[in-house]
């Protein structure tokens, strides 16, 4: 989610699901800074280093991170005007996000934005919930 309601909204069933389920990791996609959430949702932060690692690197550091609930910034913003900088951050979200694994993706934002039917769109999960492509 890109709006911090949404995250609100959320909380409560992704805390009953970790509490129902030890098996569970969630990693939460959020934009940058909506992040600061995480200590009221007990949350990890992952912020990946888009800007100097390659998407496979930060994908591989993601894999290894021991959280349970992991809330992730993405560097985009959905209003933001399209620009060659937009177009890189963009191409290197792809790539991060085909290169990490995924058994399911829940786009649950109450105003779809282009930003998270990107990122539906393009993870690799098997099963989408919340999203059809357009």
């Amino acid at each position: 989610p890109d709006a911090l309601g949404d995250q609100l909204i959320a909380a409560g069933p992704v805390q009953e699901l970790l509490r129902r389920r030890s098996d569970v990791r969630l990693v939460w996609h959020v934009a940058a800074t909506r992040e600061a959430v995480a200590p009221l949702l007990g949350a990890d932060v992952f912020a990946p280093d888009w800007r100097n690692r390659p998407a496979a690197e930060e994908a591989a550091r993601l894999a290894a991170h021991p959280g349970r609930l992991v809330l992730l910034p993405f560097p985009l913003d959905a209003h933001e005007p399209w620009t060659d900088d937009l177009r890189g951050r963009l191409r290197w979200w792809h790539d991060f996000l085909r290169a990490t694994s995924w058994d399911a993706c829940v786009l649950g934002l109450v105003n779809r934005t282009w930003v998270g039917d990107f990122t539906a769109l393009v993870a690799p999960a098997a099963l989408h919930f919340g999203f059809d492509p357009l």
